[in-house]
């Protein structure tokens, strides 16, 4: 499918469902800003009851920060899940609300929505990691550097915006690798959250240069979602591209989706 062929699949699955659509992104948002409000209270809790000395002002940090993971990816993670997977059931015509929770009906299924969430998370971020750091520790090194090395701070800051761009060409590269791994899971109950991620980086190869012209057709879009008023209108849009663009991939290679279902 042409990249205008996907919009135009994904606006006419959205007719009529942008009101529940934009419904399940308020709540995932009312559960993000819960989070962080629970974090500060939880940093407010240690700070005013078990940590009142000056010299114990820092400890509280890593401790709100640890919450605020743990929500992050026992609620947040889990329900936006549930929002792609009511999403790319679309498909098959009119879906109720309530599917949109299926992750949560029980706890078989919210342990298995809750590992696949944590092991992309974690796979993603020691990917951004990676590819970042040489850039990061050479910036450090041009942080440290005394004001008399002139030439030798202009060459790292060379050599750091080089190692910038270069990370971010494979961060990209390897992101968009874990792009079906959302829809792998979604689609077969049977596969693993390891098996999905790892069947993705397969389907994914020579594909992501079409990714990546999905996304820039859809920037408009995703500069809007810089407000976050228009989230509710511009998340559903960009999730059901995704989904067309999924679909597309999956349905064109069967060998590869018929494996992924054994």
């Amino acid at each position: 499918m042409t990249t205008n062929e996907i919009a135009a699949a994904s606006g006419r699955r959205m007719r009529g469902v942008m009101t529940p659509a934009a419904s399940l992104v308020m709540i995932s948002l009312l559960v993000l800003f819960g989070s962080l409000l629970s974090v500060s209270v939880c940093r407010s809790f240690f700070q005013t009851l078990l940590f009142e000395s000056e010299q114990h002002t820092g400890i509280p940090v890593p401790i709100s920060a640890l919450f605020g993971t743990l929500a992050l990816l026992l609620l947040c993670l889990p329900l936006y899940l549930n929002l792609k997977r009511w999403i790319v059931l679309l498909d098959d015509g009119f879906v109720p609300l309530r599917c949109a929770f299926s992750y949560f009906s029980s706890f078989a299924q919210y342990k298995k929505a809750l590992c696949f969430s944590a092991l992309r998370a974690c796979v993603s971020f020691l990917f951004i990691f990676v590819c970042f750091l040489p850039s990061s520790l050479l910036l450090s090194i041009v942080s440290n550097a005394s004001p008399e090395s002139g030439l030798f701070v202009m060459i790292c800051l060379v050599l750091c915006a080089v190692l910038f761009l270069l990370g971010c060409f494979f961060c990209y590269y390897t992101l968009a690798g874990l792009f079906l791994s959302d829809y792998l899971f979604i689609l077969n109950e049977e596969i693993s959250p390891a098996a999905a991620i790892r069947r993705s980086f397969r389907l994914m190869r020579g594909h992501r240069l079409s990714l990546l012209r999905v996304i820039a057709y859809r920037i408009p879009y995703l500069l809007l979602s810089i407000f976050i008023v228009t989230l509710p209108l511009t998340v559903p849009i960009i999730e059901s591209t995704f989904a067309v663009f999924a679909n597309s991939l999956l349905s064109s290679e069967p060998s590869d989706s018929d494996a992924s279902m054994q």
